[in-house]
């Protein structure tokens, strides 16, 4: 049977991919034209056109979250608890 330590790990894989999926689908909802409609603002910071900065801050965000995901997800991989769970999740009942 699996230890508590086991399932607590895969779980927080499994969160920490979930996450990384909502990251991937607010990455794509926040830089679609509709859903920005930063192009009508008439706003220049620093002589930039806004729609321009909006773009480049929310690259920088989306990656950010990636490296915070990565590093979380490594973590999770590293870990010697993980070494006997399966690509599938379950456990793997040889040891």
């Amino acid at each position: 049977m699996a230890s508590t330590e086991q399932l607590d790990q895969h779980q927080f894989r499994r969160k920490s991919r979930d996450r990384s999926i909502a990251l991937l689908i607010a990455g794509l909802v926040l830089l679609l034209p509709p859903m920005v409609g930063a192009s009508i603002i008439d706003f220049r910071p620093f002589g930039i056109p806004f729609s321009l900065v909006y773009v480049f801050v929310v690259w920088a965000m989306l990656i950010a979250g990636a490296a915070y995901l990565a590093r979380h997800l490594r973590a999770a991989a590293n870990s010697p608890t993980t070494n006997n769970l399966t690509t599938n999740g379950s456990v793997d009942r040889q040891r």
